[in-house]
């Protein structure tokens, strides 16, 4: 894969209200390929007056990262900032050899006199809400009311949240096409001096690209939520399901290099049970174009095993956009539903699977091209997209504590009741997976032990509910 980055500048936001003079500027970098997110550090670079000021870093994954450059000074005379990215840091990558596709960039960021209170930049944000935010070179006063003074051509009702340098204007109802967006003089800053003068400009609200993202959070599912897993999905008209299922014999083994939503090594504890092309079309969803929401029942798809995790692993195709795409001849391209085929032997789900690497099929595109990542009428668009999340169907709620003498106390509660589970049998492994005490829990839920050593494991047993809790954390 050839190697390639993209620097965003996100935003320039004021850090002193009182005086307005220190800035603070954002952005993003992301890159083609999977690189040391410490290597990332040294592609970026920021010089005010020819001198560099320091850049912070949050690692999103080890492709996105986000930086910030704290400190920047603004006078009575307009003035400006340097922001360039080299790129060579990259060409060496896990000793192999990449192309680099932008070596060497600079970007110039204006910085407005002080007194200077103007409209910087707009953009429009598609999802997963609809609006468009309109930078300042000044902090906004966040009780004004803004009512009539920022519009939009197309007479839509407006709502409207300020945030430090930002204004995000939300439309009553989801807007399509180019319209014109005005801020009027009314609007003041945090010191109530009035926006300089009225701005104008077009503004272009697309479709939303196909998406998906998951609903709630964690892995154990209490059975009083049936087995239902909900979802979320835009212009899309179906989706590949995919699950695969760790044992509940493996389940120790598993969680020796993972937690309990981890994804290493799996193809040594578990398999493939499930493929299936689920139709969004059939689930009562009046308008593809927004985000609806979606579910389905484990229990009817698959015989579920107390005390097995499953992953449920959720994607799509080109082909399953409901996205209006143009060809050259004028014709929607939009192509029929080609369901996943229901090959659970397939070696092809164990490439990298787990690791940065495993992307489904796009990944092995010959023809990928990184510019064309954000174009969802291009191949390279559906890398990259998948959703997945480990689920446990268990009523059994774990905690264990640890004593400065070596001992431990245990307890176990129903997560739906609440309350205390008497008579549990609660097995202690080490870290070789050996059980090194066995125990039952007295009525109040609890029982305790003492350990020379720390142990690895605690595996939880009432009837057929199966809890676990790894004690080395």
């Amino acid at each position: 894969l050839k190697q390639s980055l993209e620097v965003y500048v996100d935003g320039m936001t004021t850090t002193d209200k009182k005086t307005l003079r220190v800035q603070r500027l954002d952005g993003t970098i992301s890159i083609a390929d999977v690189a040391d997110p410490k290597l990332m550090e040294k592609i970026i670079t920021v010089k005010q007056n020819g001198k560099s000021i320091p850049v912070s870093w949050v690692h999103e994954s080890r492709t996105v990262s986000h930086f910030a450059v704290e400190g920047i000074q603004r006078t009575e005379k307009e003035g400006s900032v340097e922001l360039s990215w080299d790129g060579s840091p990259l060409e060496v990558v896990e000793e192999q050899i990449f192309e680099i596709f932008c070596l060497l960039e600079s970007k110039i960021i204006i910085i407005p006199a002080l007194g200077d209170f103007k409209v910087v930049d707009v953009k429009v944000i598609q999802s997963p809400e609809q609006y468009a935010a309109l930078q300042f070179s000044d902090p906004l006063l966040e009780n004004q009311n803004l009512e009539g003074l920022i519009t939009l051509s197309g007479g839509s009702s407006l709502k409207y949240i300020i945030e430090n340098n930002e204004i995000r204007v939300y439309p009553q109802t989801r807007q399509v096409g180019t319209q014109t967006i005005t801020a009027e003089t009314g609007i003041v800053n945090v010191l109530n001096m009035p926006l300089k003068e009225r701005y104008s400009m077009e503004v272009l609200f697309e479709e939303i690209k196909p998406a998906i993202a998951l609903i709630g959070k964690g892995v154990i599912l209490p059975n009083s939520n049936g087995l239902v897993f909900p979802f979320k999905a835009v212009s899309l008209k179906a989706v590949d399901l995919k699950i695969l299922k760790i044992y509940e014999k493996n389940i120790a083994q598993y969680l020796q290099v993972n937690n309990l939503s981890g994804d290493r090594e799996l193809r040594r504890v578990g398999k493939v049970i499930l493929k299936k092309t689920i139709q969004l079309t059939q689930k009562n969803a009046t308008d593809l174009g927004k985000w609806n929401n979606y579910s389905f029942d484990l229990a009817e798809l698959i015989k579920t095993e107390p005390g097995a995790i499953y992953k449920i692993i959720i994607d799509f195709k080109k082909e399953y956009a409901s996205y209006a795409c143009t060809d050259s001849s004028g014709t929607t391209g939009q192509e029929d539903l080609q369901p996943v085929e229901d090959n659970l032997d397939d070696e092809h789900d164990w490439d990298y699977y787990g690791d940065y690497y495993y992307e489904g099929e796009y990944y092995y595109d010959d023809e990928y091209d990184y510019k064309q990542r954000d174009n969802p009428c291009n191949s390279a668009y559906y890398r990259r997209k998948s959703q997945s999340r480990n689920v446990l169907a268990s009523d059994l709620g774990l905690i264990a504590k640890r004593g400065t003498d070596g001992s431990m106390h245990f307890v176990v509660t129903n997560l739906i009741t609440t309350q205390p589970l008497p008579n549990t049998t609660i097995e202690i492994l080490d870290y070789q997976l050996q059980v090194i005490k066995t125990l039952k829990t007295s009525v109040d839920g609890m029982c305790e032990a003492s350990f020379s050593k720390k142990p690895f494991l605690m595996v939880a047993k009432s009837g057929e509910q199966r809890g676990y809790l790894k004690l080395d954390d």
